[in-house]
């Protein structure tokens, strides 16, 4: 039997990711190391053009579509680092492919689901919710510490990675948790504006307390 390589990840991360699609992702950058014609920057694409899908099922229905297919490219988008990592090769230019795929996702599905959803009011949220989302996400990118991220090693297993997410789980409702509940749960269960708001309240939360936290760090200072 072919031993599975072992992948380094984030030794912390989001609840969805940790608990539901890294235990997917690992086993499958696994079956695809050996693969040639797979790399970590035609993933990216992948992930961008099912992204790119996700929106068009947004905006025509049906939702639940739209839904699945987000989270594919969530998928496709998680496996490209560790494929890169499992070959042990390095692309400097592989970060900035894989922030412009997160956007394209983001910024092409809250748009599909502005459309498809009935009422200004409806695509007014999805609009408030995207611009806090990217809020949250630079702020919490431009936090002193943020670039010390520590790494863990694990089997590229289902079992392992699914053993390993209790320990590497970060607070629930953190970064793509939230996106998960506006465009995976929402959908699914039928109530897309309920899981909007939810998130966009949830990520509301988070800038606060970053900003709180930067000025009290700011008056401790002076």
């Amino acid at each position: 039997m072919t031993a599975r390589p072992a992948l380094p990840v984030k030794e912390r991360d989001a609840v969805w990711t940790v608990y539901v699609i890294d235990p997917l992702a690992a086993p499958l950058v696994a079956r695809v190391r050996s693969v040639g014609w797979v790399t970590p920057n035609r993933l990216t694409v992948a992930s961008a053009v099912v992204a790119l899908g996700a929106a068009a099922a947004f905006a025509l229905g049906p939702l639940w579509a739209g839904a699945i297919l987000f989270q594919f490219s969530f998928l496709l988008d998680c496996m490209d680092g560790k494929l890169a990592a499992a070959r042990g090769a390095s692309n400097p230019q592989g970060a900035l492919y894989d922030v412009i795929g997160d956007c394209i996702r983001l910024a092409g599905c809250a748009a599909g689901l502005a459309i498809g959803l009935d009422g200004a009011d409806a695509a007014a949220l999805v609009a408030a919710y995207v611009g806090i989302r990217f809020s949250v996400i630079t702020v919490a990118e431009a936090r002193p510490g943020t670039e010390r991220r520590g790494t863990v090693t694990l089997p590229a297993r289902f079992g392992a990675f699914l053993r390993a997410a209790p320990r590497r789980s970060g607070l629930p409702g953190t970064t793509v948790d939230t996106e998960a509940v506006a465009f995976t749960f929402g959908p699914l269960l039928g109530v897309p504006v309920v899981g909007v708001g939810v998130a966009a309240a949830v990520d509301l939360l988070h800038l606060l307390v970053y900003v709180l936290a930067a000025v009290r760090a700011a008056m401790a200072r002076s």
